[in-house]
């Protein structure tokens, strides 16, 4: 699994932060036995209005591991929550992703999931989108066979005048593309 360009490119945006943005680049890579889940924890406040994260899950073979993201806000700031979340799951990996959102009803929320799940992979998604004036989000999912599984359980609340925009494409590859082609000569 390679991994590098993309972060180059993070670099890259990193060296156009601005004063009162945080940006977040998490890489968790689960190795060995993982017994207790990972956090990512985001706040928006006055100081911080605008929070950018990148984070990459990467499970090997065989491995079950948890990630959990919090965002959440003050009462008062009026800002932005952008973030993606880019899970690998190899052959037999499970992920599971438990997002929590609990913005205030002035925050923008920008929100998108990209799994690549290899043989025989489950990637479990657990959503909850509580808070924000604006919240789009959604995910890409790619399984490279007809065993790979996606589970998505979500919640959005919106009420008044706040805005949903949700999107969810999930790919599965037919177990005989994975074979290889035989090619007359």
């Amino acid at each position: 699994m390679q991994m590098h360009h993309w972060m180059q490119q993070l670099t890259t945006i990193m060296a156009f932060a601005t004063c009162g943005t945080s940006y977040n680049i998490a890489f968790f890579v689960a190795e060995g036995e993982v017994t207790a889940p990972a956090f990512l924890r985001e706040h928006i406040d006055a100081d911080h209005p605008n929070a950018i994260t990148h984070t990459a899950i990467c499970a090997k073979a065989g491995r079950r591991v948890t990630f959990v993201q919090i965002i959440d806000s003050d009462e008062e700031t009026r800002g932005v929550s952008a973030s993606l979340t880019r899970i690998f799951a190899a052959r037999g990996a499970e992920v599971t992703l438990v997002q929590v959102q609990l913005l205030n009803g002035t925050t923008k929320r920008y929100n998108g999931v990209s799994v690549k799940g290899a043989k025989d992979a489950r990637v479990n998604i657990v959503r909850a989108e509580i808070g924000g004036d604006t919240v789009v989000c959604g995910a890409r999912s790619m399984l490279a066979s007809k065993y790979g599984e996606f589970d998505l359980a979500a919640v959005y609340f919106g009420d008044g005048n706040r805005r949903l925009d949700l999107n969810y494409v999930i790919r599965q590859i037919p177990f005989c593309l994975n074979r290889p082609r035989r090619t007359a000569v």
